[in-house]
């Protein structure tokens, strides 16, 4: 379990310095450490700096993390699952840094906005929010991210761990009677209004996967379409469903995409998607 519990505090784990600038005539703020001979008298200013992740180290506690979960047992195994309960706390830090950002770039937030801002920095993250300095729109974009690739992480951890338990979760399904619901993809969404606008956004950032008139055009291309519920729901755009309602629902609105009856697709890997369509998605539909 030490695997498990290194990968759990590294995603915990969150860096901001507070960087002192000075303002140079001529030049504008600077970075004082990038220009040690700069005179001490100079206006000065802090600002926030968020500390990059390591993506690769990342992915290899990640990695060793699942090496961990293959050698439990069933209680265990359910232990581990429940302390993933943090994805929670993360898909609602996401859910507030959003709305925090548009009014940040809208310049209509206030004094309680920031301060609130710092609270739930400090209840998602093991983080020490410095006392002094400001933030601006691209320290919050930087956020966003990092928070959207971690959230990733842990829910491709939960998924290995889901697919250890599969007796336990079919057992499960025929006690509780599970059913399908059947929706359309509109009723997907929270805010139906929202089900056209995505599409469009999802067709302008992968051109050549849908015509015009919402046709699957194609070809190997169906891994996108996971990506692109799991994008919408990473943003609260849409609710919990399963991946056989969720497929049912694309189907009905794309025609010819034709998912496969166990909507096997969902749980694929895709050696073709990168780290970066799911970023360029996010950021398509983040605003809609």
């Amino acid at each position: 379990m030490e695997n498990f519990n290194l990968f759990l505090n590294e995603i915990k784990r969150l860096e901001i310095n507070a960087i002192e600038y000075r303002y140079l005539e001529g030049a504008g703020w600077v970075k004082a450490s990038d220009y040690p001979q700069l005179p001490k008298n100079l206006k000065k200013s802090f600002w926030w700096e968020l500390t990059a992740i390591d993506e690769r180290k990342l992915k290899e506690l990640q990695s060793n993390a699942v090496n961990d979960i293959m050698l439990l047992k069933t209680k265990k195994l359910q232990r581990c699952l429940k302390r993933l309960d943090i994805i929670k706390s993360f898909s609602a830090f996401y859910d507030f840094i959003k709305k925090f950002y548009v009014k940040f770039l809208e310049n209509k937030y206030d004094g309680r906005d920031v301060t609130d801002f710092k609270l739930e920095l400090e209840g998602c993250f093991t983080v020490n929010v410095p006392e002094k300095g400001n933030f601006d729109i691209h320290f919050l974009g930087e956020l966003q991210d990092q928070v959207f690739y971690k959230h990733a992480l842990l829910d491709g951890l939960k998924y290995q761990i889901e697919q250890l338990l599969p007796k336990q979760s079919q057992s499960k399904t025929k006690r509780t009677g599970k059913k399908h619901p059947k929706l359309t993809y509109d009723q997907l969404f929270k805010e139906p209004k929202k089900a056209d606008l995505a599409l469009e956004q999802f067709k302008k950032t992968f051109p050549g996967i849908l015509s015009d008139d919402n046709s699957y055009i194609g070809k190997g291309k169906k891994g996108y379409f996971p990506l692109f519920i799991e994008v919408l729901e990473k943003l609260s755009y849409i609710n919990k469903q399963s991946d056989i309602t969720r497929k049912n629902a694309l189907n009905s609105k794309i025609k010819n995409l034709n998912l496969s009856k166990d909507a096997s697709e969902f749980r694929k890997q895709y050696r073709l998607i990168t780290d970066d369509n799911r970023t360029d998605l996010k950021l398509s539909l983040e605003h809609i």
